[in-house]
């Protein structure tokens, strides 16, 4: 079990955008659920972009996000805590910060697979649900999250690349 509020939600949120490994998502209806009951409350609000949304809907979300995605990775900014100062062993508390998914594509552009990119700004609350004990029972009640998805822009090496040479003749045609 991860030790502190930070490192939980990291592995979480990595697992949650995980792909599984040998998955075709592109001809799977509903590629496999990641384990998303180790992560949310039932009860959990969400509010993505400033709009309440339904816990089913935010997962519904992420498997549409990643249906026709081949690999997924995800890169960690500024990230902080603030536990609970009634939790005696730093099991609650807040998480915020921010992180960028980037999901290659089942589909190329070019040479190179196309991605995506999602940048997301969160804060998390977590706390200890005291009916589970047979496993870790953080689990978020709170999430907040602003998001961007943009499109990685395609570079194709080779091309317009090429030096002009000014001292060079010019071509001409007779």
């Amino acid at each position: 079990m991860p030790s502190s509020l930070k490192a939980w939600f990291q592995t979480q949120t990595e697992s949650l955008y995980a792909i599984p490994p040998q998955t075709d998502t592109q001809h799977v209806p509903n590629p496999p659920n990641p384990p998303q009951q180790a992560l949310f409350s039932l009860s959990a609000q969400i509010v993505v972009n400033h709009i309440p949304v339904a816990l089913e809907d935010f997962q519904s979300d992420i498997r549409n996000r990643l249906r026709f995605s081949r690999q997924t990775s995800v890169s960690w900014g500024d990230v902080i805590e603030v536990y609970d100062s009634q939790d005696g062993q730093n099991e609650e508390g807040i998480v915020a910060g921010i992180f960028v998914l980037t999901r290659s594509l089942n589909f190329r552009i070019r040479a190179g697979p196309a991605q995506r990119k999602t940048t997301v700004i969160f804060s998390a609350k977590i706390h200890r649900d005291p009916t589970i004990h047979d496993e870790d029972g953080r689990r978020i009640v709170q999430l907040h999250q602003t998001q961007i998805d943009e499109a990685v822009p395609v570079h194709i090496h080779g091309v317009g690349s090429r030096e002009v040479d000014p001292q060079a003749e010019a071509f001409t045609s007779s």
